[in-house]
């Protein structure tokens, strides 16, 4: 004979994971609107309402053990959520907690059955470390801003000394691209850049290398056309790390999204000689066209300045990539300032 309480315990937990699951469910249906996602959280939801048949308890023991007005613990302050990511994280941690209680508790109803309940929680973890670490990168994908892209012979200046400068400046993002540095050099001046981009106040890129940003600590890196694919990117760098892609059209664009990138740069939108054999101007409205057909951040390159800053912004671009009107500056901080200000300015807007 089952203590009829052990019995209220299996019904409050599947009730608490299936609704810490709905709850997670909602947000990528219409939130996010990640259809496969949505779905992986149904499914495993609906494992979870088959517990009982697992267990060979009928529903009726399940719901003649439900006292819900004596539950000691609803009256508990729920803690406040201040966004999205708050909300999916505490709802992971309500549900992987219920699956272990009905794991732990299948052992006195059916110990056959703890196996299959086990999996589900282990389905849950690895279920939760994508899509939080997923979410990750959408946030700081976000937070592209002002970027700005080193280059010491436009500047006259060294990696660091532009890197210092753009910062005071109030850059979001640091790009190191140093296509004169071999791999060991390169590595150095990556790690000597993460010291002094504080982590949390500016985004530190590595352009093309892979490896480099992996072991300089950066926060992702940029691909080029001829660089490493970004699913094999993505194999060594992790889920934690975000990749941006240089495109020149939107199929390139779509493409990129497909592929798992968190950004893209489109450009160049003017004219520009920072780099030799780059396309000719793509204009404005391939960001007003982009903008439609994919939903990553678009970071504008190529000619930007603060003539033409708002035209960029208006046609859609969720950043905005500067190199020359800054670099070529005698006082990088000052410029990038003026930048900033103009930019924060435009998106106020």
């Amino acid at each position: 004979m089952v203590d009829n309480r052990i019995y209220r315990i299996i019904d409050a937990n599947i009730n608490r994971a299936r609704e810490g699951l709905r709850v997670i469910e909602e947000s990528f249906r219409f939130v996010f609107e990640k259809k496969e996602i949505a779905d992986k959280l149904r499914s495993i939801r609906h494992e979870i309402s088959r517990i009982p048949l697992l267990l060979r308890t009928p529903f009726t023991c399940l719901l003649s053990s439900r006292e819900s007005q004596k539950d000691v613990g609803s009256k508990r302050k729920e803690k406040k959520r201040s966004n999205l990511q708050e909300i999916i994280s505490s709802n992971f941690s309500r549900v992987e907690e219920s699956v272990r209680v009905l794991e732990e508790y299948s052992r006195l109803l059916n110990p056959k059955a703890t196996p299959k309940i086990k999996k589900i929680r282990f389905d849950l973890y690895d279920l939760q470390k994508y899509i939080q670490l997923s979410l990750y990168r959408k946030n700081l994908a976000s937070r592209l801003g002002l970027y700005i892209i080193t280059d010491k012979k436009i500047a006259g200046k060294s990696n660091e000394q532009i890197v210092k400068e753009a910062l005071k400046g109030g850059a979001d993002t640091i790009q190191l691209r140093d296509k004169d540095l071999s791999y060991k050099k390169l590595l150095v001046e990556a790690k000597k850049i993460r010291k002094i981009i504080p982590e949390n106040k500016a985004i530190f890129i590595v352009n093309d290398n892979v490896d480099v940003a992996l072991c300089s600590g950066a926060d992702g890196v940029h691909l080029g056309k001829d660089d490493m694919p970004v699913k094999e990117a993505r194999k060594i760098l992790g889920e934690d790390k975000i990749i941006g892609v240089s495109c020149d059209n939107i199929r390139e664009a779509e493409k990129a999204e497909k592929d798992g990138a968190d950004y893209i740069s489109l450009g160049p939108v003017f004219p520009t000689d920072t780099k030799k054999d780059v396309p000719s101007p793509l204009g404005v409205k391939v960001i007003k066209e982009a903008k439609r057909k994919i939903s990553i951040p678009i970071v504008a390159i190529g000619g930007i300045n603060e003539s033409n800053i708002r035209s960029v912004l208006n046609a859609g671009a969720d950043s905005v990539a500067v190199i020359s009107a800054v670099l070529k500056s005698d006082n990088i901080n000052l410029k990038t300032a003026s930048i900033k200000t103009t930019f924060s300015k435009l998106l106020k807007m």
